[in-house]
């Protein structure tokens, strides 16, 4: 965890020194981490994880996962195919992101990485408003 906020700090960082890197990934992806607004979200892809596993969050907010670790055969699939990365995640740093309507609120959305779900069980959910149920376990 410590190394995940010196790599964030480091990142932020970075942005704020070379200003013309930030930017991207408005409804899809790629690209380097810019500062990220209250409204949104992020999710580490390190090693085989996703941290945090399983956020709350209010309808409105952007979900943005970000490649943290080296590994770079990394997906969020959701469950029910609402949303598939791909494999973007091809350099520290990259991004996807996706933005939950307030249409969506009290749902929970279960997804995981294609690669390493069987393997390492690497999957989490996202909860929009406090209403949305539980996960299945081990989301």
């Amino acid at each position: 965890m410590l190394r995940q906020r010196i790599l964030l700090s480091g990142l932020a960082l970075a942005c704020a020194l070379t200003n013309a890197q930030c930017g991207g990934g408005g409804g899809g992806g790629g690209g380097s981490t810019p500062t990220v607004p209250a409204n949104r979200v992020v999710i580490s892809i390190i090693d085989n994880e996703f941290d945090p596993r399983s956020p709350v969050i209010a309808p409105g907010t952007t979900v943005r996962w970000v490649l943290d670790g080296m590994d770079p055969t990394h997906t969020t699939t959701e469950m029910n195919g609402t949303w598939d990365s791909g494999f973007v995640f091809n350099a520290q740093g990259n991004f996807y992101e996706r933005t939950f309507s307030a249409s969506e609120d009290g749902m929970t959305f279960e997804y995981f990485c294609v690669t390493h779900q069987a393997s390492h069980a690497m999957q989490g959910s996202i909860r929009v408003g406090s209403g949305a149920p539980d996960p299945q376990p081990g989301y």
